[in-house]
């Protein structure tokens, strides 16, 4: 059984390395491929098994492992983006480098991680100096899939004001704000923002970037490269009882509003090449990148202190038992 459970995981973590290094590079030039990625690891989670080791918990992941088959088959129709949110983990409150932006590993408990949001526009010109973005709305959320862990993100707490803590320079200007926590998904945990399309709460709950002094604010120097602009930083804090093989698929989501005037649903507004242009949040030409989490707890010292001392009086045990025997 223990021979089996090991090839598992090693099965596992080969799914997962496998989802990075296909489905990411697609996700700028196609959102779908990013359900590819989180297909291979509904197909990570369901080889797993229960902690006696003897039964795969298949039927739990099935239902996640279709629903992206069927979104990887009949796929909405998706071009190259202009817009791209790129969602990237920067540092570790244990001060573990960060090898890949869009996916790491937990190595302790308690560990903290730190994001930033940037904001991607192509560049048709090879200069970044008239390319410009002025302003963004959506929701930082943490996806529960079959294996997810749970994890909170850092957001203003309702009844105590909006403040200026996920927002970063010079896209803090009048009209921005850090975003409001709630469990809007009803998974447990703490987001910030809202899926909600329709209506004008009081207090607007989203994260809001905004150019200083409401103006755009310029990219510089020259390239070919795409254009990048960073506009947010957050904390996403997993839960204290996170376990070892789990993950969890941390967003950006853009507001999407579909009633009030056109203006009032434009919410992404940037500019390329001089050109002023303004997307709605669901518009096929802006798309986000996520980025990934997976648990590999390791131990404290004093807990492998332990399992090394079992171990030996185990085998010091068994070897007894044998002696006897013999």
């Amino acid at each position: 059984m223990a021979a089996a459970w090991a090839s598992t995981r090693i099965i596992r973590i080969s799914i997962k390395f496998l989802a990075r290094v296909y489905a990411l590079p697609l996700e700028r030039v196609c959102p779908r491929a990013a359900n590819l990625r989180v297909l291979l690891v509904c197909i990570a989670q369901c080889t797993a098994h229960s902690p006696n080791m003897n039964t795969p918990i298949l039927p739990r992941g099935l239902s996640a492992f279709f629903m992206m088959v069927a979104s990887l088959l009949f796929p909405t129709t998706s071009h190259a983006a202009l817009l791209t949110y790129d969602l990237r983990i920067v540092s570790s409150s244990l001060g573990y480098p960060i090898d890949d932006p869009h996916f790491y590993f937990l190595w302790q408990p308690g560990e903290v991680l730190t994001l930033q949001l940037y904001a991607i526009i192509e560049n048709h010109n090879a200069s970044h100096a008239d390319d410009g973005f002025l302003r963004a709305s959506g929701s930082f959320y943490s996806q529960f899939l079959p294996g997810s862990f749970f994890g909170n993100f850092r957001g203003d707490t309702l009844g105590f004001g909006a403040t200026l803590q996920n927002n970063l320079a010079p896209f803090s200007g009048s009209g921005a704000q850090s975003g409001f926590q709630a469990d809007f998904d009803g998974d447990g945990d703490l987001d910030v923002g809202s899926f909600a399309q329709t209506g004008n709460p009081a207090v607007p709950p989203w994260f809001v970037a905004m150019g200083a002094d409401q103006l755009t604010q310029p990219g510089t120097g020259d390239g070919s490269e795409f254009t990048e602009f960073l506009i947010g930083q957050t904390i996403f804090t997993p839960a204290p009882d996170t376990t070892t093989s789990r993950f969890a698929e941390l967003f950006f989501i853009p507001q999407v509003k579909t009633d009030g005037t056109l203006s009032e649903q434009l919410l992404n507004q940037f500019t390329i090449d001089g050109v002023p242009i303004a997307l709605a949040g669901n518009d096929p030409n802006v798309v986000t990148i996520s980025a990934s989490v997976s648990t590999y707890i390791v131990p404290e010292p004093s807990t492998c202190a332990m399992a090394l001392c079992a171990a030996v009086t185990l085998s010091f045990l068994r070897w007894r038992r044998e002696r006897r025997i013999d």
